[in-house]
């Protein structure tokens, strides 16, 4: 990597989370895509090898409600809390999912 890169990397580490992902498709966005149909040939192939590896006892499947339990349990909630005399009850619709 270029020492420009490094730098422009280091800069784009500092940026928020969703701005980071928009920067990313955007870079993913920008390459030549003659490639990307050997990178489709590859998952495909990688989704067979797994597909046979499964069939062959050798890799399990986990059912999604395990890994989105598993993610939600790893998750932290944050709520903040607000003066409770003025709008009791007005955080509650702050809240989209909460674990349960």
């Amino acid at each position: 990597m270029t020492v420009q890169a490094k730098q422009i990397f280091e800069e784009a580490l500092g940026l928020p989370a969703n701005e980071k992902a928009l920067l990313a498709e955007q870079l993913l966005a920008s390459l030549d895509f003659s490639s990307s149909k050997s990178i489709d040939e590859m998952w495909a192939r990688e989704s067979e090898n797994r597909i046979d590896a499964y069939e062959r006892g050798e890799m399990k499947a986990i059912p999604a409600d395990e890994v989105f339990k598993k993610i939600r349990d790893d998750m932290i909630l944050v709520v903040a809390v607000m003066h409770l005399h003025r709008e009791p009850n007005y955080w509650k619709s702050r809240i989209s999912d909460t674990k349960e």
